[in-house]
């Protein structure tokens, strides 16, 4: 099998194809002209294969209809669409396709399992993600800790990226707030020892009182239901 990441743009995609073993075996850049275009899959899809096929993985943007068709008719068998959560300051078309390689090539498993991969389209919660949003400019007035903390990220890879780590620091203090029972702090040192059954608190009492209800229908052997809605 074969691993191709693309990241499109108006004139040209930036390609990386990796074999089953992980290594690059070809990166460069490709003209959306139609002709170059065709003349890159044809070569691509022959050498393909000899391979068991290929997979491949997109970075999306407004005008990516005809690649994703383009994929589809030369029989790709998983297209992975992503979209970056923000922009790094030290973004390249180079450093997009190696991620991205990297990120198909680790998923090639769960792919072919058809399961959902990890790291590209799991976002968490949004209300979580939402309320640790807006506790961002409190956390950073209040805590000196955290500002100086934001402020060098903040300077090093810009705003977004700053915003983002403190949301994920700030979700990080609140799960050791919650299952350890300790009071605010913005470093927490690791334990000396492995905490006993007894020091965990329980998953009812994290959640204020409500246990968790789909472990017990586990072990009760009832059948859970599937609450996610499909569209026809």
């Amino acid at each position: 099998m074969l691993y191709l990441a693309i990241d499109q743009h108006k004139n040209y995609l930036t390609i990386n194809i990796r074999n089953e073993q992980g290594d690059v075996i070809q990166k460069g850049q490709v003209r959306t002209s139609p002709d170059d275009v065709d003349e890159f899959f044809v070569a691509f899809v022959k050498k393909a294969r000899k391979h068991r096929g290929y997979m491949a993985i997109v970075e999306v943007c407004s005008f990516n209809d005809w690649l994703l068709a383009k994929l589809k008719k030369t029989q790709c068998k998983e297209i992975v669409v992503v979209q970056p959560n923000n922009t790094a300051v030290n973004k390249t078309d180079k450093r997009d396709t190696d991620a991205l390689g990297a990120l198909l090539w680790n998923n090639r498993k769960r792919l072919e399992g058809g399961q959902r991969p990890n790291g590209i389209t799991k976002r968490g919660n949004a209300i979580a993600r939402q309320t640790l949003n807006f506790a961002v400019n409190h956390i950073v007035r209040k805590d000196p800790a955290m500002k100086e903390w934001h402020k060098k990220i903040k300077k090093r890879r810009g705003a977004k990226t700053a915003r983002v780590a403190v949301m994920r620091r700030l979700a990080t203090i609140i799960w050791h707030m919650l299952r350890w029972g300790k009071p605010y702090q913005f470093r927490y040192d690791p334990p000396l020892a492995a905490p006993k059954k007894g020091d965990l608190r329980s998953p009812k009492e994290v959640l204020g009182g409500i246990d968790n209800r789909n472990h017990s229908r586990k072990k009760e052997g009832t059948p859970l239901k599937c609450r996610c809605k499909t569209k026809a």
